[in-house]
């Protein structure tokens, strides 16, 4: 069959951005020598800011019986397309690593058979520090509904996908030919990607990464776990919980320019780097990554910032937030924040 190039992640790794540029009609002309199938494709609702297409339908194999369909349909695609738009086929989810993480054996065997037909796979994947990854995760979480307060989960309780090592063994295992394009996380994540599909003049307006998600300030982190109680409560809230999220953009500056939150304090950010380092030696060795990134002896965990999440939103914020939304979100929020 084809060459299978599948971006997997890794999440919260600049997934959304390279997603918008890889969807844009006006940059089809870049990826010429690949296909991008429809198959499995479908535009992200949970994205702030655009709704760039994605693969998930591809990459999030627990759900079974969807994803099943989903690479029938793709190898159908590919094999009738194939002589006239070439060998390299293209596709994108940053499920997919997450799914693998956390598949039973069962479900690994499954997706090596959907992985069968290609002649070879090469997994693109973008990779983080482990404790910029969960404190990411933790934001992302607040704003989905799935943390209720706190830094929710335990430091003894991982993440699968932060285990980068673990994973990556388990992904060159579905295929006999598979390898792993290993790129590090930066503020140019979409040069560094795309190089390796061999495009090394991006437009100008796109070498900047693409900033779909806007960021969340400690302010709203709180109001946004503060709503998942009440939510949790009362279910007759959840479309308070839904409009806050989606009106993020006229929220992200509300604790200033630049201020984001960070539920993660130093010394949980240490531990996380101290608790993987044995693997990351052996992770950064495999795939050519500096080790020093990941390094918690080398780390300079004051660059990161300290914990600035507040107990509660502050009284003048909420009056600033209920400025910037509709009267029904105002009274609403009198009685569930005030």
């Amino acid at each position: 069959m084809s060459k299978l190039y599948f971006h997997i992640g890794w999440r919260k790794a600049g997934s959304s951005a390279i997603q918008s540029v890889l969807s844009d009609p006006a940059h089809r002309s870049l990826f010429d020598k690949y296909v991008q199938p429809d198959a499995g494709r479908k535009a992200q609702s949970n994205v702030v800011g655009g709704a760039p297409e994605a693969h998930h339908l591809l990459g999030a194999v627990l759900q079974t019986a969807r994803a099943r369909r989903a690479w029938r349909e793709l190898s159908a695609q590919v094999s009738t397309g194939q002589e006239s738009a070439g060998d390299k086929v293209l596709i994108s989810s940053e499920m997919f690593s997450g799914h693998i993480a956390r598949a039973s054996e069962e479900t690994t065997k499954m997706v090596a058979d959907w992985l069968a037909p290609f002649d070879e796979v090469v997994f693109l994947a973008v990779f983080r520090r482990q404790d910029e990854f969960i404190s990411s995760m933790h934001v992302q979480e607040a704003k989905h509904g799935d943390l209720g307060g706190g830094t929710a989960q335990s430091l003894t309780e991982y993440f699968p996908d932060a285990n980068y090592l673990a994973t990556c063994h388990k992904l060159l295992a579905l295929h006999p030919k598979a390898r792993i394009e290993a790129i590090e996380y930066s503020s140019d994540v979409l040069s560094g990607f795309f190089s390796r599909l061999g495009i090394d003049h991006m437009p100008k307006a796109e070498t900047r990464q693409r900033r779909l998600n806007t960021r969340v300030g400690p302010s709203v982190y709180r109001l946004q776990t503060t709503l998942n109680r009440a939510v949790a409560d009362d279910l007759s809230l959840k479309w308070l919980k839904v409009m806050v999220d989606r009106n993020l953009h006229l929220l992200g500056d509300l604790d200033g320019a630049g201020v984001v939150a960070n539920p993660l304090r130093i010394d949980e950010r240490k531990a996380i780097l101290e608790h993987f380092w044995p693997s990351n030696q052996a992770f950064c060795a495999t795939f050519g990554l500096d080790p020093a990134r990941f390094d918690p002896a080398r780390v300079d965990f004051q660059s990161a910032g300290a914990y600035n999440i507040p107990d509660r939103v502050a009284p003048e914020t909420l009056e600033e937030i209920k400025r910037r939304l509709d009267d029904r979100m105002r009274r609403t929020l009198d009685h569930v924040a005030g």
